[in-house]
């Protein structure tokens, strides 16, 4: 879940407006939810548990770090378009 704080971090800079604690949550769980397939086949009910645990788990660091920074309507489609959380990471929130 290194990705996880590293997109957080990302969120730091650039134009755009405030990122709300929805979108915050969006990233999470699309991170959280590549990063899980990725590493193993599991089923999609499992894949959705997983996501649904790992936003509970950073919703409070993800309120200090990622509630407010800067977030653009590019960087958005580029999180619910990416094909693996490192694109995440390494291409939209860069």
């Amino acid at each position: 879940m290194k990705k996880l704080l590293l997109a957080m971090a990302l969120l730091a800079t650039g134009c755009g407006r405030p990122a709300t604690q929805e979108e915050c949550d969006e990233i999470i769980g699309r991170i959280a939810e590549l990063e899980i397939r990725e590493a193993a086949s599991a089923a999609p009910a499992e894949v959705a548990k997983q996501v649904s645990e790992t936003k509970q788990t950073f919703q409070a660091k993800s309120k200090r770090e990622c509630v407010g920074r800067r977030i653009t309507k590019r960087a958005l489609g580029c999180v619910r378009n990416a094909k693996t959380a490192e694109e995440i990471v390494r291409v939209c929130l860069d």
